[in-house]
């Protein structure tokens, strides 16, 4: 005869085992995205806008551009 106790015990088994199948798949779910990410190439840093220089003509970022040291420097 199956008593109570055996009944729980195989449910607590099954779920255990149901549980463990869950993890292990999640995890190996996980290490392949990460897997996949590593292999992707690098995205470009995005496109900066650059303007020629009035005086000399050199192309410069459009904002947050530094002197360049000449006297007729417009920066």
């Amino acid at each position: 005869m199956i008593s109570f106790w055996k009944i729980l015990l195989l449910v607590l088994v099954i779920a255990g085992v149901w549980a463990g199948v869950t993890i292990y798949k999640r995890s190996r779910r996980q290490r392949e995205l990460a897997e996949a990410r590593a292999r992707q190439p690098q995205a470009p840093l995005g496109h900066i806008k650059t303007v020629a220089c009035r005086v000399c003509g050199t192309y410069v970022p459009e904002h947050g551009a530094a002197r360049c040291g000449r006297g007729d420097c417009p920066l």
